[in-house]
């Protein structure tokens, strides 16, 4: 079958074209997750703050770390800073230390070394998971990654942006070609079928891997029900849409593993 037609004839390029630099002080859950490579290439990936000394994120956002600001060469940036333009304005944290998702799953929790300035949010539920997949809701997007202008070109990198609420989420049963999705553990979401001059279209960039999927009231985060895994590509480059883990599909293994690290979250 026709993966576009498991997304509601709805499928979406692979950048957050039509995304927008956040004002000052919004979606401060969403933090960027950076380490140095190879000594002196800084990389970074999103997460979210969902407790006062723990970030979720992409297990592979990190698998590359090697010597950043903490023991684990992992640190977070929390704020309006640019991750690349020194973080300037960001709150910096270390990361102390890196708890990988069971049996393979692509998520990660950090441990940081103090308490973010950020209020956590609330990990979301499946009731809220099936809220941000009800006709006329959505999600909203939120990463550290590039926005592509007209041209095609990939501007802003590294500073927080975000989608308008409502981007179309679904649950299709199976992605075509896509042997390791998984509905019970899996989403996607995206926008609206385009051209490299179309639009609008909302999904995650390279940048935004661990960055989160919002149940929002308004432009007003109310709980993280996805975290970005991947794309998916329907064998054109400008027609694709991210993969999303469920949070609720592992909320006992968070909370578990958030209780061990000795910063447990908040009920």
């Amino acid at each position: 079958m026709d993966p576009v037609f498991l997304f509601e004839n709805q499928v979406v390029r692979r950048e957050v074209d039509n995304g927008v630099k956040t004002p000052a002080g919004h979606f401060m859950t969403c933090c960027a997750v950076y380490y140095t490579l190879d000594t002196s290439r800084t990389r970074a990936s999103s997460g979210v703050v969902i407790g006062k000394r723990i970030v979720l994120t992409a297990k592979h956002a990190v698998d590359m770390a090697h010597i950043s600001g903490g023991p684990t060469g992992v640190g977070v940036m929390i704020g309006d800073g640019d991750v690349f333009g020194g973080r300037a304005g960001g709150q910096t944290i270390d990361v102390l230390k890196v708890i990988p998702g069971d049996n393979g799953v692509d998520l990660a929790l950090l441990v940081l070394a103090q308490d973010a300035n950020a209020a956590p949010v609330m990990l979301g539920t499946t009731a809220d998971f099936n809220a941000a997949l009800a006709p006329g809701q959505g999600v909203l997007l939120c990463g550290f990654g590039g926005t592509l202008d007209s041209a095609g070109n990939t501007t802003d990198r590294g500073r927080k942006r975000n989608t308008p609420p409502g981007v179309p989420a679904s649950n299709p049963s199976t992605l075509p070609g896509e042997s390791t999705y998984r509905q019970d553990s899996m989403f996607v979401a995206g926008g609206t079928v385009v051209t490299i001059s179309g639009g609008p279209w909302y999904d995650g960039a390279a940048g935004d891997s661990g960055g989160p999927a919002y149940l929002s009231s308004g432009t007003t985060p109310v709980a993280v029900v996805g975290i970005d895994h991947s794309d998916y590509s329907v064998g054109n480059p400008l027609a694709s849409f991210s993969i999303y883990i469920r949070v609720d599909a592992y909320a006992g293994w968070i909370l578990n593993a958030a209780r061990e690290s000795g910063s447990p979250l908040a009920p």
